[in-house]
């Protein structure tokens, strides 16, 4: 089952609607309806940011990039996967931030919730992959 991302872009103007959260990067403003904030598991950070994840990324986006692009001492010879869409990414953390504080723990808890997301979307896709053959 495919999922599209719940994403929203809009080139130059901001919009003054009152019911979304955005994040302005240099050409594009990205945000997620406050509906969906609203909703967000934000029990632990990890929680909010996997829920926050699966509503700014597509499965397929997780499964094939890494949170930072660049290669892993396990993988150096292996070829690196692109980075997720750093104004998106800025987006979970700015938002994981209004929660629980901004703070280098944080920031690596955040990184290693994506890792870990990133890692359970990679082998399901794997699996559907080996079923569909």
């Amino acid at each position: 089952m495919t999922k599209k991302a719940k994403t929203n872009y809009e080139s130059g103007k901001t919009s003054s609607a009152g019911n979304k959260t955005a994040h302005n990067s240099a050409q594009q403003k990205f945000y997620l309806k406050s509906s969906i904030i609203s909703n967000l598991n934000k029990s632990s950070v990890e929680s909010c940011t996997n829920d926050l994840l699966e509503n700014v990324f597509t499965d397929e986006e997780l499964a094939r990039s890494s949170v930072t692009g660049k290669p892993c001492n396990a993988t150096k010879n292996q070829e690196v996967a692109p980075a997720l869409d750093s104004a998106r990414m800025d987006y979970v953390r700015e938002t994981v931030h209004k929660f629980f504080g901004k703070t280098s723990k944080i920031n690596s808890r955040i990184n290693k919730a994506a890792q870990n997301k990133i890692s359970t979307k990679h082998k399901d896709l794997k699996k559907r992959k080996k079923n569909s053959e």
